[in-house]
């Protein structure tokens, strides 16, 4: 679960946890540059729609910072999420999305990935 805290002053608030984030798994954030948007690791079900054959997937999502909090959390396309064990992401200067992943429980597989379209537009 990923928690939020705000500062007021000198003082921190009693961390929560994040509007998006709550009964899944979710780990790993990481924000862009600007600080707009936040991806993260997250195990939750994939819906049918996704054209992920998978029920549940440890996948990279995306939310967006707004004027009222934080966006609806996004599961990033399955050209991104290519793998059933997706972590560490990691956005560049550029909105490049950097990740780990692997195929194999034991990290035999392990691989590092990236998307060059920019993931925090």
């Amino acid at each position: 679960m990923i928690l939020e805290s705000h500062r007021d002053g000198a003082e921190w608030s009693e961390p929560i946890v994040a509007p998006f984030s709550g009964p899944s798994p979710d780990r790993q954030p990481a924000f862009s540059p600007d600080g707009r948007t936040l991806v993260y690791v997250s195990l939750r079900q994939v819906s049918a729609s996704s054209g992920d054959a998978r029920q549940y997937a440890s996948s990279l999502w995306r939310v967006v910072r707004t004027a009222s909090g934080w966006s609806a959390p996004e599961r990033l396309p399955n050209a991104v999420n290519i793998s059933q064990r997706m972590h560490n992401p990691s956005i560049a200067a550029n909105g490049d999305l950097y990740f780990h992943l692997s195929d194999d429980a034991a990290w035999a597989g392990s691989d590092v990935g990236s998307l060059s379209s920019g993931v925090s537009k």
